[in-house]
């Protein structure tokens, strides 16, 4: 099987025991990677790596969560980049599953992948575009939207190393990076049924949504025009670049760099 990652501040050990209470039963090792911890992360590191100005039709400025949360995703991007497995796994610390997710991730764990990166967990039932079958249930495809959240997801050594070697500067939190995928250029499927979950406290304990309590001073009707705006032109988008959408996996082991399979994508 892949390696798996867990992305875990060291200031939350209730997270840290619970999830490795559940991968001991599941009969899952792991890997334990420390998350950037936003409360330490001043204005000036921050700097360093959000892009300036901002993407256009942004939803708002990046909150410190935000950004430390996308720093941690590079760091483990980096990790299995510089890694020997062709693929690995990587869960943040507020997933739930049962046993059946070993003989899922064994079963994902021994095909060739036909995608850079595969979601685990969607928050809400998405029809797939050409659907493969796996056990129990279970079958991955291409989304029409990519759901958000990067609670849980499998992604390829090369498309690992060209992420984290092109996502800086970033404008946008990490799983909406994600979702505009013509802007990496990645092929992103997903798996359904979700194998996965949120824990209960998720929203509660999230420090994701901390972060952006702190940093929020927008009026209601600000965010309301702003997010209408980035909506529409998410679907202009989304429309505009459909016949460039990679049906594969476009990034390939090379010496170097991670090398794109086929024609640059036409991001409008």
């Amino acid at each position: 099987m892949w390696p798996i990652f867990i992305i875990n501040l060291d200031r939350a050990q209730d997270r840290m025991s619970a999830t490795q209470a559940l991968m001991d039963r599941c009969g899952l090792p792991f890997i334990r990677v420390a998350a950037h911890d936003w409360q330490t992360l001043t204005d000036a590191d921050a700097r360093r790596f959000v892009a300036n100005p901002p993407p256009r039709f942004s939803k708002r400025a990046l909150a410190l969560s935000e950004v430390a949360c996308f720093l941690s995703h590079i760091d483990v991007w980096a990790q299995i980049g510089g890694g020997k497995s062709p693929a690995a796994f990587v869960f943040e610390d507020d997933v739930e599953f049962d046993g059946s997710l070993y003989k899922l991730l064994s079963e994902i764990s021994g095909r060739e992948p036909d995608w850079d990166i595969l979601k685990l967990y969607s928050n809400k039932v998405k029809t797939l575009g050409d659907a493969v079958t796996l056990p129990n249930g279970y079958s991955y495809g291409t989304p029409r939207i990519i759901p958000m959240s990067t609670a849980a997801y499998a992604i390829t050594r090369p498309a690992a190393r060209e992420l984290a070697r092109a996502s800086v500067p970033f404008g946008r939190p990490v799983d909406l990076f994600m979702k505009h995928w013509w802007e990496h250029g990645s092929c992103v499927k997903l798996v359904q049924p979700s194998p996965v979950s949120r824990r209960a406290d998720h929203l509660s304990s999230s420090e994701i949504e901390a972060g952006r309590g702190q940093s929020c001073h927008q009026s209601f009707l600000t965010r309301f025009v702003r997010n209408s705006l980035y909506q529409l032109q998410f679907r202009h988008r989304t429309h505009v670049n459909a016949a460039h959408r990679p049906p594969g996996r476009r990034w390939l082991e090379t010496t170097g760099h991670a090398r794109m399979v086929g024609d640059e994508l036409d991001a409008i």
